[in-house]
């Protein structure tokens, strides 16, 4: 999903939106000093790719560091990039 959104461009003047001791989260969300904030999650509803089709793990592929996941369920329009390795906290039964 993620490389689809890049190759749409849909990441495109989109933002970081906070960053906690264990992840740095971008949004949907565009805008700075010079342009007021902007929602653009219809960008990715209108090529239908704001959601992921199912929620997905698999060990081979752990949330190590610098690795990128989708937040919610399902996700999609929220990304992460792990910076730190978040295996246990993000993996299977981890934000039950």
């Amino acid at each position: 999903l993620f490389l689809e959104q890049v190759s749409h461009k849909l990441w495109e003047g989109c933002s970081f939106a906070f960053k906690t001791g264990h992840v740095i989260v971008a949004s949907t969300l565009s805008g700075d000093e010079n342009n007021p904030i902007k929602d653009n999650i219809a960008s990715f509803q209108n090529t239908r790719l704001d959601k992921l089709a199912f929620q997905e793990y698999h060990d081979s592929y752990p949330h190590d560091q610098y690795t990128v996941g989708f937040a919610g369920r399902p996700g999609g329009k929220t990304l992460y990039i792990n910076m730190m390795n978040n295996t246990d906290s993000h993996g299977p039964g981890g934000q039950d």
